[in-house]
């Protein structure tokens, strides 16, 4: 009887030994994940040239920021990393981008990043609304 305990525990752990498989595997790369610093969702900013900031971030690093006006691509952006050894080595990386809005309105402005390795991540999204020029008291 003991020898059948034996044989049982050794058989239990020759059978979630072979469960648990420690053989690497490679480990996918999280996307790229991106946000607008400026303007903030729900901004009201006047009719006048403004300057768009945004980053991203990715362990491969960033190709390219992709800058939409209510869905139209607007400009292509060139990224530059906020950490040592420029944009193809870093993880944070850094967009600028000046936008002129046409006329008073709401605006839903789209901004995402491509990763050195591979597609573009999920956009970041700001909706804004741009109020009338102010007028000068004199």
């Amino acid at each position: 009887m003991l020898r059948f305990k034996y044989v049982a525990v050794i058989g239990v752990f020759c059978i979630f030994g072979a469960a648990c498989d420690n053989t690497p595997t490679a480990t996918p790369l999280p996307a790229v994940q991106t946000w607008i610093d400026k303007p903030l969702n729900g901004s009201t900013i006047p009719l006048a040239p403004y300057g768009l900031l945004f980053h991203a971030a990715s362990p491969s690093g960033v190709a390219e920021f992709e800058v939409s006006v209510n869905g139209a691509v607007v400009d292509t952006v060139t990224p530059t990393s906020t950490e040592s050894g420029g944009a193809e080595y870093g993880t944070l990386f850094l967009g600028e981008h000046t936008w002129t809005p046409s006329a008073p309105g709401t605006y839903l402005i789209s901004v995402r990043a491509k990763s050195s390795a591979g597609p573009f991540g999920s956009p970041a999204i700001a909706q804004v609304t741009i109020e009338s020029e102010v007028e000068k008291v004199e």
